[in-house]
């Protein structure tokens, strides 16, 4: 196979999908050169794309042949990004703890006028980390298909070179995750991508880029297929875009008599990294009890949740162990009383699941009245699905969408804020009975 080198820019990568610096956008495609790779191909992805028709969107297996110029990728350091991953993988289907989870076909939301010869997608064989940072990158580029109005081609997971602390204490994988993962968050192409098309490898979406690549488009009336990898500089300049989620969520909303409110505790690998990114326990109980104090004050029945991974003992963490990738210099010890679980021990009310299902316990999340996040891609990805929800956000590489209660470093967020979304919360279980 003919090899070319692709034009790359090189970034330090800033905690795992957090870009110090993004390597393309809107305003600075030429200061920084972010070039992409262009390559014709007959059908490149295996993927199941959809038809549209009658408004609606049928599945239709491929299994395509490829015809393609290899493209060589230069070594970068990849961190594993952010996903609360547990103790078994497996195919939730029906009911799971009351919440169902359901395979859905969703009627597009795309522009009916919209070109159909360009389309993005996920690159979904350069950075093969932890399942919430793909289906973050998965998600946002959902979102940029649809503020743009472009198609959107579905590229599942391919790999996932984390699966969470279970996997970690056992220093191996579950064969079946990646096959879980998709059978869940398989969405829905808006086009069959046809047999001759134009691939555009594109690290880091570019609005302006895009937008170049659709004029082409218009002009050759050949198919491009742009392959992003990293949504953000779109989408964290921009995080309004990923209200057009819900609408693809495979959790649907149920009503409770309680507020539930979600905790999210990210530990994981970074017990054994001393990461930064770890919030202490002290920020989730000061920011849940100020939750619980206002429940009482308003007379609402409430539940807490908890969802965080624990060791089942300790355990030795080696340079070259699954998920580390060599970002420790020496063997670390990881113990269960490293996490002082009993600090969780104060908020009221208190259930937790420890050591859950990760689907189960994003749908859960996912579902929830209120949800604290951590630094997590795992969390936003929650966040973002949640489109009714109260979420806490702390700062970090990401952006906030409008709506999310914005934290300071101790878990406090604006008492005024938090208490009229509490009694519209109520109002609405009022006005349901």
């Amino acid at each position: 196979m003919q090899r070319m080198q692709a034009a790359i820019l090189r970034q330090t990568f800033d905690r795992g999908d957090g870009l110090s610096r993004y390597g393309c956008d809107a305003s600075d495609t030429r200061s920084h050169r972010c070039a992409i790779d262009q390559h014709r191909t007959r059908a490149t992805l295996a993927f199941a794309a959809a038809i549209l028709a009658s408004g609606e969107f049928e599945i239709v297996a491929q299994h395509p042949k490829e015809h393609t110029v290899g493209i060589e990728f230069d070594p970068i350091v990849l961190l594993i990004d952010d996903q609360f991953h547990a103790l078994i993988l497996r195919l939730l289907v029906g009911q799971v703890t009351g919440l169902p989870i359901e395979r859905r076909i969703t009627k597009t939301t795309m522009d009916p006028v919209a070109p159909l010869n360009i389309a993005l997608t996920y690159a979904n064989d350069q950075h093969t980390d932890g399942a919430g940072a793909q289906l973050q990158r998965i998600y946002g580029i959902y979102a940029i298909s649809r503020f743009l109005k472009l198609p959107y081609v579905h590229s599942p997971i391919k790999r996932i070179d984390y699966q969470g602390l279970t996997a970690l204490e056992n220093n191996s994988t579950f064969a079946d995750a990646e096959s879980q993962y998709n059978r869940i968050f398989d969405i829905p192409s808006d086009v069959e991508l046809p047999e001759e098309h134009i691939v555009h490898e594109m690290r880091y979406a570019g609005r302006e880029l895009i937008r170049q690549l659709q004029r082409t488009a218009q002009s050759t009336g050949e198919f491009h297929l742009v392959r992003i990898l990293y949504p953000y500089p779109i989408t964290d300049q921009d995080p309004e875009m990923y209200r057009h989620v819900p609408a693809i969520s495979p959790f649907p909303r149920r009503s409770s008599e309680s507020f539930r409110l979600a905790i999210h505790v990210r530990r994981g690998e970074h017990i054994a990294l001393s990461s930064d990114r770890m919030l202490p326990n002290s920020y989730y109980v000061s920011c849940a009890l100020r939750f619980t104090e206002l429940f009482e004050k308003l007379q609402i029945p409430f539940i807490s949740e908890l969802y965080t991974e624990l060791p089942s003992k300790a355990f030795v963490v080696t340079p070259q162990h699954h998920g580390i990738a060599g970002r420790i210099a020496r063997s670390v010890l990881v113990d269960p009383r490293m996490s002082r679980i009993q600090d969780f021990d104060a908020i009221p009310n208190l259930v937790r699941y420890i050591n859950g299902d990760p689907i189960e316990t994003l749908a859960r999340m996912a579902t929830a009245d209120g949800l604290i996040i951590s630094r997590s891609s795992y969390s936003y990805v929650a966040a973002i699905l949640n489109a009714t929800g109260i979420v806490v956000y702390h700062p970090f590489w990401h952006s906030p969408l409008s709506d999310w209660l914005v934290s300071n470093e101790s878990g406090i967020v604006s008492d005024t804020d938090l208490t009229e979304r509490l009694k519209s919360w109520k109002q609405s279980r009022t006005n349901r009975m």
